[in-house]
């Protein structure tokens, strides 16, 4: 989950292969990396992107959803 201090930047514009971004809400970004086992190579790619896109990062953290977070982002609803 990514914490953006403001709505300037152009996130919608950062692609990278196996990298998946979207704004649950305003002020806030979920990545989704395809690939777990590349965590520590892709995370700096995708602060160089959104930076380069013009956002401004408050934090990034990582979450591992439990099942029932994948459950209902497949249904519908919040947990």
């Amino acid at each position: 989950m990514v914490e953006l201090a403001d709505e300037r930047g152009e996130w919608r514009s950062v692609n990278l292969p196996g990298v998946d971004i979207s704004q649950p809400s305003s002020g806030y970004l979920l990545i989704h990396i395809e690939d777990p086992e590349q965590w520590d190579a892709t995370v700096p790619k995708i602060m160089e992107a959104l930076m380069r896109a013009g956002c401004n990062v408050r934090s990034f953290n990582r979450h591992n959803p439990k099942l029932e977070d994948i459950y209902m982002a497949y249904v519908g609803g919040s947990n």
